[in-house]
């Protein structure tokens, strides 16, 4: 728990440092070692977050690594995701009855998990793309099937051999369906969902692990 609360606290420190710049301003944060302490420093870094975002406008300037979108909205919904994965982290952690109970109860909420999926299509299987060499995986077809409006995507690989992800619905190789948390989860590679929330899994299950591997930054 002291890695999570200590790699959050640091996300967070470094979205702050980024409101108002144009280009990475390392600034270096120092962790206690003492654990009370180190909550003590998440508490109070998250406190300054949600008061310096919360009194911007979407559009105020604030550095990010993708070299487009260098506003605060962007960054907003990138730390909202970022926490949403890591409190699934946090109540695994914790174990007993937290991950099962917080499972049947729905997960992550369905909007904001249908726009982590769209985020990781949209801003993060470029990166894939920028740090991996990936064999040929053919096609997978995701398909989030709860909410007001099913969320689909069709992910292949193109002549260059670089991922591509066309929001919609195409056969393909592989599928994966089921709840938006639940296939935001598998994407992010946390453990298979529980039992009552599983995945349907289509096609060769060898091939689906490959690209969950694929996934992985």
């Amino acid at each position: 728990m002291s890695d999570l609360v200590g790699h959050l606290t640091t996300v967070q420190f470094r979205a702050i440092g980024r409101i108002g710049q144009s280009s990475e301003i390392a600034t270096p944060l120092a962790l206690p070692t003492n654990y009370s302490e180190l909550i003590d420093l998440g508490y109070k870094t998250l406190q300054n977050f949600d008061e310096s975002f919360g009194s911007l406008a979407g559009d105020a300037p604030c550095w990010n690594w993708t070299g487009s979108n260098q506003n605060v909205g962007w960054m907003r919904r990138r730390q909202a995701h970022e926490s949403t994965i890591h409190f699934y982290d946090a109540l695994h952690a914790v174990g007993n009855a937290a991950l099962p109970n917080w499972a049947s109860s729905g997960g992550i909420d369905q909007p904001l998990a249908a726009d982590g999926i769209r985020e990781f299509m949209e801003v993060f299987l470029p990166r894939v793309n920028q740090k991996k060499e990936l064999p040929n995986l053919g096609s997978l077809h995701i398909h989030a099937t709860d909410g007001p409006a099913t969320s689909e995507w069709y992910i292949s690989m193109d002549p260059d051999g670089k991922l591509a992800a066309v929001e919609g619905h195409q056969k393909a190789d592989t599928v994966i369906r089921g709840s938006a948390s639940d296939i935001l989860l598998w994407i992010w590679g946390r453990r298979e969902p529980i039992a009552q929330n599983d995945l349907e899994k289509f096609g060769d299950l060898e091939a689906i692990s490959a690209w969950r591997t694929a996934f992985s930054i």
